[in-house]
């Protein structure tokens, strides 16, 4: 199973990201001379209060940009809600840019014009997809300067921003080979899709044979947009395309990155999006391509040993043989097998087991035991763990709790961990030993 720890993974993500204030973000017009057919109004400044920005004529991308050391190439462009009247700039476009940040992705949060505002000169079909286009293209254009792979950038949505990456997502976004502008030169097509309670604007009858991968989220309560994911998935799945859908029973609508929400399943949901994230290869760092451009995790190369077993078969092999030794010494606790990719923790799998009996079985939600609960306070311990095999990179604790008697074996792309808690530590590191002696 899959277990993980929230708070230490939004903490990692985010810290380095909160210590910049958004008075210090680059923000970069989409076009130069101001928006065609409105050049006029490119000098009028925006209207900004609380959280909400609206009045935009001028529409903008606002950098989020990951330390270089952190960067795994990946890119977002940020659409945030409001129902086409305002931005809720704040809580869908700068927390998402930073927490996205916080985990190596380079993101760009869209400042796109109001269809729907007081007075508004634009209409729901044309402007909003032309910024959107132009924001995709911008970011394609600038992908080297940015450090970014211009195969992986892909765009996100809250409520109304996410309709208007539906109309960017669901058009193929050729770009001009002999348009004078080089930026228009680019494909505006994302190459993944983050819809979050997105209303139903832009979407197609039948979903494009092109359309990206698709990551869908929303509340079941939510009278506007839970219904839009339904739609959208069922329209993926006759598509026979990539789409995963998370519907939270509460929550209702516009509960934003879930910081402020009551809802622990919705504080966690930007988890999930970082776990489909890597488990679609979108946060793997360009470097760990092959040299013929495989897209395929390299990680698979670990597992080669295994005669060809994925991680479920091989992480069972490597738990039947800890039980198997916890048996042979008398000793009960918990076991966990995990494995990474690279020295940059990007990827992420694991699996834990109960070996014996515990009082109460580790669940997502509750520390369960007092052995779990001590496997919890030891998590740094891991991280310790792998500095001292060899590794330069200490982990981000990015999710998988760990033991002093944790056992890493490096692979040729990656690490293999075996951890056993509930003995002595002379035991623990046996039964760790037993597990990783199934992999060799």
């Amino acid at each position: 199973m899959r277990f993980r720890l929230p708070c230490l993974l939004a903490l990692a993500g985010l810290t380095a990201a909160a210590l910049l204030s958004q008075d210090q973000r680059p923000e970069i017009p989409l076009w130069k001379n101001g928006a065609p057919g409105f050049e006029s109004r490119k000098s009028e400044p925006a209207e900004a209060k609380d959280y909400w920005i609206r009045n935009i004529h001028n529409p903008t991308v606002t950098l989020y940009l990951p330390p270089k050391e952190k960067a795994t190439g990946a890119a977002v462009v940020i659409c945030p809600g409001g129902g086409h009247r305002l931005l809720v700039f704040n809580a869908e476009g700068r927390d998402p840019g930073e927490y996205l940040a916080g985990i190596g992705v380079a993101a760009f949060a869209l400042k796109y014009r109001l269809a729907r505002e007081e007075g508004s000169p634009y209409s729901l079909d044309k402007q909003p997809l032309e910024d959107g286009q132009r924001a995709m293209r911008l970011v394609r254009s600038r992908a080297h300067e940015w450090g970014i792979d211009p195969a992986r950038i892909g765009i996100m949505g809250f409520s109304a921003g996410g309709e208007v990456a539906s109309l960017v997502a669901f058009q193929d976004g050729h770009g001009d080979p002999n348009a004078p502008d080089p930026i228009d030169r680019e494909s505006a097509h994302p190459d993944f899709l983050i819809q979050i309670y997105p209303g139903p604007l832009g979407i197609p009858d039948k979903i494009p044979a092109f359309a990206p991968p698709a990551f869908l989220l929303a509340a079941n309560e939510d009278p506007c947009c839970s219904s839009t994911v339904v739609s959208l998935l069922d329209k993926y799945r006759a598509a026979k395309l990539p789409v995963e859908a998370h519907i939270y029973a509460q929550g209702a609508h516009g509960f934003n990155m879930g910081y402020r929400s009551p809802f622990v399943t919705l504080q966690g949901w930007p988890l999930r999006m970082a776990d489909w994230m890597a488990d679609n290869a979108i946060l793997r760092p360009a470097a760990h391509k092959t040299a013929v451009g495989d897209d395929a995790p390299r990680a698979l190369s670990m597992l080669a040993p295994l005669s060809g077993k994925g991680f479920d078969d091989a992480a069972e092999d490597v738990l039947s043989a800890m039980r198997k030794r916890g048996a042979e010494l008398a000793v009960e606790g918990v076991a966990l097998v995990a494995w990474f990719e690279g020295e940059s923790i990007q990827s992420w799998k694991s699996r834990m087991v109960v070996v014996g009996k515990l009082k109460n079985e580790p669940t997502q939600n509750s520390k369960g035991s007092n052995l779990l609960a001590i496997a919890y306070s030891k998590a740094a311990e891991m991280a310790d763990t792998l500095k001292a095999s060899g590794s330069n990179v200490r982990p981000p604790m990015t999710g998988e709790v760990g033991w002093q008697g944790g056992i890493i074996v490096p692979g040729h792309a990656g690490y293999w961990i075996a951890a056993f808690s509930g003995g002595k530590s002379e035991e623990d590191v046996a039964i760790s030993q037993a597990g990783l002696a199934a992999i060799h």
